[in-house]
């Protein structure tokens, strides 16, 4: 099975240490210049809910101006509800997995890339799939395996009809994002 490589070593020795640690199962690390531009080697945790969240990321970017700052976007999530959660918790929880993955700042050119090139719906999953990559360690370690799929099945999963005794939350009336 040939592997994907994010990493480019400097020298021998970086070369065996890196081949050791992806044989023992060590996420893909990336160069820590990329750190800078967004990227992420420490292990975040959104993976073990096993999604990329999608369709919330969807809403939030078409919510908010691709000048928003975090701030306005926590709000447009917490305060105002866009994502439509049914509690403060998980609008909470929202937001911290929307950060981790996709930094959700101006100031990181990887976020500033996807605003960009967000415009092109067909082209939506993909782009948060190498986001998600680039900021999640566990994702990118997986990421051939999910790669080597069929495209046809990377696409926005529709959002499920409400249980009967539970409604989902109503956004506020306005926008928080400029």
């Amino acid at each position: 099975m040939s592997s994907i490589s994010l990493y480019a070593p400097q020298s021998p020795r970086e070369h065996d240490e890196h081949e050791r640690s992806s044989r023992d199962g060590a996420a893909l690390q990336i160069p820590s210049e990329a750190i800078s531009y967004g990227f992420v080697n420490s292990p975040v945790g959104t993976h073990g809910s096993r999604t990329i969240i999608l369709m919330e990321l969807r809403l939030l970017l078409a919510a908010c101006s691709a000048a928003a700052t975090l701030q306005e976007y926590r709000s447009a999530i917490v305060e105002d509800n866009i994502l439509l959660k049914g509690t403060v918790a998980t609008r909470r929880e929202s937001f911290r997995r929307l950060r981790e993955l996709y930094a959700l700042n101006g100031d990181a050119l990887l976020f500033r890339a996807l605003r960009e090139l967000w415009t092109d719906r067909e082209a939506q999953p993909l782009l948060a799939l190498l986001c998600a990559c680039a900021r999640d360690p566990l994702l990118r370690a997986t990421a051939e395996t999910i790669l080597r799929g069929q495209p046809q099945r990377l696409r926005a999963p529709q959002r499920p009809a409400p249980h009967p005794r539970r409604q989902a939350g109503r956004p506020r009336e306005g926008r928080a994002c400029p």
